[in-house]
């Protein structure tokens, strides 16, 4: 039954403590609320999870909720063990008494790491509150059962390997509902399991994570981080008499197919089927209309609906798991990359991101991959020293190279922490440098001489590789006349393309795949040289990042009509707002 008691309401495929709910059924209020967010997914698509919250939790110090954050290695088809480096993290507020506490305090009751970390804002609260299981039992009041720290921590080992074993057993039993895994002998996975301990000892399953993050270690429990590592490479390599007290095996079951051929052969026919039935099924969606999932609250959703309204042979989901869907607008950590991988037209999906981007977004990254490509001079010269690396070289050597980087003789700018200082040589800069403290990192960058003009351009980058540059460049001056403001946007789209393609050439830095798409803010400095416009990248921003607060709805509303025009028609037009500056590595002129 359902009645009664508080509860927990959460999307079925959400992380980072997201979309998560408590709800009090006597609360006329709490009620609404949830059903406002169930509403929000119209249609019903998206899984939510209804789960019974433990109200009388075990508690660090008396006050404090936890869960514990498990890791589990299922290997073949089908062993299953359990790794002893568990952590249990801690929330940092306090629980409050059974009958005042509020539930509405996600920073008291929602202990996922990452809800925790944004306590105070420094990130400092996660490290503090992270323990072992031994730690742990010896800050918390012990249940009658258990009247040792030890006695707690062998009991709650115990009930884990049970539940983790039971779990794993019904989850590959053929009368199963556990769609979805199928074990295959050859393949592995490690799973992140969280569990919550009652007042009483006893040990709840509350959920099972793909994928887990092992930043729940911190820095403190990083040891225990690289002990996993190490010990899933002996296991999954067979190096298993090496392994100390790290992995113990709780459940090994007989392959259901001892011939390994055999099983690919069934999980491929599997896999067909499925393709299948979803190719066969498309055209049948509601009148033949395709779908794109929008992410709720992600920025730009607005904008990106409203492009997808516009379109009679498009229909909007939020469920981010959409069986059909052909289009996700999400924040890249939640995008669907095993659809993006698809190469079959019927069950691809294109997403608003590409997956290896790093680089491009990091300046020092992207201009040493500039540099290695052969594009100096589409960058200011950007690095990060440090006074041992300058000491380690040479000040000499040191100043020699960043006269290489920038390509000759100039002034730097030299930022630690305060303001820029202008510094008239490289072996000023250098000087600086080493009269630092040890532990300083200073951002150096090559100074651009002239009256500049501090330029914001949009960039769309769509599959591999075709590039557009938005027709609103934010710093183009009004006084401009159009001759002007042609250059300048020319000069602009020519460093653009010269450094995206350049960066390509370094997997490290920019991959870009072709069913994705990504909008990015490029930072510009133009400036006359010799009587003609040149333009200098600054750096690339992720214009849709989840903590950018970039809600432009109607960029996004051009960026989605720009995509759907190149991935399902027959190419973008100007009339979406971008205009092609580049393709597979052609720089266009029509800009």
């Amino acid at each position: 039954a359902t009645t009664g008691g508080a509860w927990v309401l959460k999307r079925s495929e959400s992380n980072r403590g997201e979309d998560i709910f408590f709800v009090r059924c006597e609360s006329p209020e709490d009620r609404l609320e949830a059903e406002r967010l169930l509403a929000a997914d119209r249609g019903g698509e998206s899984p939510w999870v209804l789960q019974r919250y433990i109200k009388r939790p075990m508690l660090v110090d008396g006050d404090f909720k936890f869960h514990l954050r498990v890791m589990v290695l299922a290997i073949d088809d089908l062993r299953v063990l359990v790794h002893d480096a568990a952590v249990a993290l801690c929330a940092a507020e306090r629980f409050g008494e059974e009958d005042g506490v509020d539930l509405s305090n996600k920073f008291a009751h929602a202990t996922n790491h990452c809800v925790q970390k944004k306590h105070g804002g420094d990130g400092k609260t996660t490290e503090s509150n992270s323990f072992t299981i031994d730690e742990l039992c010896e800050r918390v009041r012990l249940p009658k059962d258990s009247p040792t720290a030890a006695a707690l921590s062998e009991c709650i080992r115990n009930q884990i390997d049970a539940v983790v074993k039971d779990l794993f057993f019904a989850a590959r039993s053929r009368a199963s509902p556990a769609v979805g895994f199928f074990p295959m002998t050859g393949s592995f996975e490690l799973f992140g399991l969280d569990f919550i301990v009652d007042e009483d000892g006893k040990v709840w399953l509350l959920e099972v994570n793909s994928d887990p993050s092992l930043a729940v270690f911190g820095e403190r429990l990083k040891p225990l981080c690289s002990d996993l590592i190490v010990d899933v490479v002996r296991i999954v390599s067979g190096d298993t008499h090496k392994v100390d007290g790290g992995f113990r095996l709780v459940l090994e079951l007989p392959p259901r197919f001892p011939d390994a051929a055999e099983a690919r052969r069934r999980v491929s026919k599997l896999v067909s089927i499925v393709g299948s039935f979803t190719a066969g099924t498309y055209d049948g969606h509601e009148g033949g209309k395709k779908v794109a999932s929008i992410a709720i609250g992600a920025p730009g959703a607005k904008g990106a609906a409203k492009a997808l309204a516009a379109r009679e042979d498009w229909e909007v989901t939020t469920n981010p798991n959409a069986p059909l869907c052909s289009l996700q607008w999400a924040p890249h950590r939640t995008v669907r990359w095993e659809r993006v991988m698809e190469e079959s037209p019927a069950t691809r999906l294109v997403a608003s991101h590409h997956y290896a981007r790093a680089g491009l977004l990091r300046r020092v990254e992207l201009f040493t991959a500039l540099a290695s490509a052969g594009a100096i001079g589409s960058m200011p010269a950007t690095l990060t020293l440090t006074k041992k690396g300058v000491a380690t070289a040479g000040e000499h050597d040191a100043a020699a190279a960043l006269e290489t980087a920038a390509g000759g003789a100039c002034r730097w700018r030299l930022r630690q922490g305060g303001p820029v200082v202008i510094c008239p040589s490289a072996a000023d800069a250098v000087r600086r440098i080493s009269g630092g403290d040890e532990t300083q990192r200073w951002s150096v960058v090559q100074h651009i001489e002239g009256s500049v003009m501090e330029l914001r351009a949009t960039v769309l980058v769509a599959g591999s590789l075709h590039i557009g540059l938005h027709r609103n460049i934010s710093g183009l001056g009004e006084s401009l006349d159009a001759e002007e403001a042609f250059g300048i946007r020319r000069a602009a789209a020519d460093v653009l393309s010269v450094a995206i393609n350049a960066a390509t050439k370094n997997r490290k830095c920019f991959l870009p795949f072709p069913n994705c798409f990504e909008v990015f803010t490029a930072s510009l400095l133009a400036v006359r040289d010799h009587g003609h416009w040149k333009a200098w990248l600054l750096g690339f921003e992720d214009t849709f990042a989840e903590d950018s607060g970039g809600f432009d709805d109607c960029l996004a509303e051009d960026v989605v009509s720009a995509a759907i025009a190149f991935f399902f028609e027959a190419g973008w037009e100007p009339k979406s707002g971008f205009e092609t500056i580049a393709i597979a590595g052609q720089t266009s002129r029509n800009s």
